[in-house]
């Protein structure tokens, strides 16, 4: 069965991963098959050259572990995941950069997966911030429909800017080259099947990882 390692997890992780049929190790093992960084803290700003917004709350002693975690992955050619915090470390680690306070991202919302467009995916939603994804070397692979009143902030030379809302919220992303699913939602979260069917639909789809379960 495959292996994976989830970097700062907990038993909702650990028993997603276990019904598919995976093998869980709680922390990293340079044999696993996949890497999973989890939710939490916002990713310091300071690793995408931006000083931090007013509610951006960080840890570099995380961000630190897991860049180390991070880049023997990258270094060993090991697919990782993330989830929420996550797939934003991913994003940042990856080259992308973060809104760094968006409003309207609490609650129930459906996304949709390009290889799926018409098939909505019922997701839940927890996060003050949305991922900016690398121009060049990012792929946008999820989305929901923009949010009735959003922005966000980033910050320029000359101070806080707030963005016109964009046609979609970006909810996954895929970094072929470092082999990275960044993903928004929380699938390990009760009550949302379907998006938990999504999120291991996509991790054999772009990182070549079957689950057994």
């Amino acid at each position: 069965m495959p292996q994976v390692s989830i970097i700062n997890g907990g038993h909702a992780y650990e028993q997603m991963f276990l019904h598919y049929g995976w093998d869980v190790v709680r922390e990293f093992e340079r044999d696993s098959d996949l890497v999973q960084f989890t939710g939490g803290e916002d990713v310091s700003p300071v690793f995408y050259a931006e000083p931090p917004h007013k509610r951006t709350h960080s840890s570099l002693e995380r961000d630190f572990a897991e860049i180390k975690v991070f880049s023997f992955a990258l270094a060993n050619g090991i697919p990782m995941a993330g989830i929420c915090r996550g797939g934003q470390f991913l994003n940042v680690m990856c080259g992308g950069r973060m809104w760094q306070d968006v409003d309207g991202h609490i609650g129930p919302h459906r996304v949709v997966w390009e290889q799926r467009g018409n098939f909505p995916v019922l997701a839940s939603s927890t996060h003050h911030q949305m991922m900016r994804m690398h121009p060049d070397k990012g792929r946008l692979v999820l989305w929901a429909h923009k949010s009735p009143e959003w922005h966000g902030a980033t910050y320029k030379e000359d101070g806080w800017h707030h963005a016109q809302a964009a046609d979609v919220d970006v909810e996954g992303l895929y970094y072929k080259e470092q082999k990275a699913l960044c993903f928004q939602p929380h699938p390990e979260y009760m009550g949302f099947p379907a998006l938990t069917a999504l999120y291991f639909d996509m991790i054999e789809h772009y990182l070549g990882l079957a689950s057994n379960g």
